[in-house]
């Protein structure tokens, strides 16, 4: 679930806050309401109970809780029930300001046991593979708390894995939308070459026995992204900032983030409202991002973020670490 329509603080719209939430287990708060957050999930009446939905990453354990961590679980909660412009749109506005919609053609389709699974557009760069995904009429079975799509797996042409990056989706008219990530492994089939997608359902905690869906395409290639001049690092009170990387496609931007701090709440606060802004001095609505547990090192608590944003153009981006109405980092970089 993302509000990218909530003016620049919204902390729907900073993927790393729902990346972290999606690592703690046991929430002092409803567990739907993470599982919501953290795994962009459909906009439907929420489960009482259970771990994230399908599109997160690995839940942890951290080491404590604090009124911190509670305070901003709380605040994602406000900007929740604050929000009303619909939702619906998310997925699609991405894929459209990326270029990939409205397609000519879907890429794939499949039916079978009551559902037509799409795959409407993708990019395939050799390095990020990026799907858009439909599931049709995409029913959610609220009496056993089950999702159409679950999870997603891609092999390339060799049969080797691709890594899931996860994915966001949001409920749209006739079905659920989704937007998936996926790196191609180093070694494996080169871009454009075909690609196999499976999707599973499932319920609250493993996908189901339930065969699933599977679909064979191909994604025309496009050049891989550009490395760019990251910003200098910085700091944010207590917590140590590195870009150590900045690319840029045709399609989108994508920063990795490396941050270093004593603590994984002040960790959370400051990466957790990373946002961008274009050229034109205009907020770029989070497209996803892809985060690592933390590891703890000789400096402390080690945090790594890919965050993605969809490509406004060329000229000068501005990258705003931590909460713009708080202490936090501002640094330019330029895309040519």
């Amino acid at each position: 679930m993302t509000a990218h329509e909530v003016p620049d603080d919204s902390v729907l719209d900073r993927d790393p806050l729902a990346a972290r939430l999606a690592r703690i287990q046991d929430p002092p708060v409803p567990a739907a309401l993470v599982a919501r957050i953290a795994a962009r999930a459909h906009a439907r009446p929420a489960a009482p109970a259970g771990p994230p939905l399908a599109g997160t990453r690995g839940i942890r354990r951290p080491g404590g809780w604090t009124a911190a961590l509670v305070a901003a679980v709380l605040a994602v909660t406000v900007a929740i029930t604050a929000t009303t412009t619909p939702l619906h749109t998310y997925v699609s506005d991405l894929l459209t300001q990326m270029g990939l919609q409205p397609a000519s053609h879907d890429l794939a389709v499949v039916s079978g046991d009551g559902q037509r699974i799409r795959v409407t557009s993708g990019l395939d760069d050799g390095w990020t593979v990026i799907l858009g995904i439909r599931a049709e009429p995409g029913v959610w079975r609220e009496s056993s708390r089950e999702w159409v799509i679950r999870v997603l797996t891609v092999t390339d042409a060799t049969g080797r894995l691709l890594e899931n990056q996860g994915w966001q989706g949001n409920e749209t008219d006739g079905g659920d939308e989704v937007l998936a990530f996926f790196r191609r492994p180093p070694g494996g089939a080169p871009a454009g070459s075909p690609l196999t997608l499976h999707v599973q359902p499932g319920g609250d905690g493993v996908a189901d026995s339930r065969p699933g869906w599977t679909l064979r395409f191909t994604v025309t290639a496009s050049p891989e992204p550009r490395t760019v001049t990251a910003p200098a690092p910085g700091r944010v009170g207590d917590v140590d900032i590195a870009f150590t990387e900045v690319r840029a496609s045709d399609r989108y931007v994508v920063i990795v983030v490396d941050a270093v701090g004593g603590d994984e709440v002040a960790i959370m606060q400051t990466v957790g409202p990373t946002q961008l802004v274009d050229p034109a001095g205009r907020h770029v609505p989070n497209m996803h991002g892809a985060g690592r547990p933390l590891e703890r090192t000789p400096s402390g608590l080690h945090d790594h973020e890919e965050l993605y944003w969809p490509r406004q153009g060329s000229g000068t981006y501005r990258v705003i670490v931590g909460p713009r109405d708080g202490k936090h980092l501002e640094r330019t970089f330029v895309v040519p």
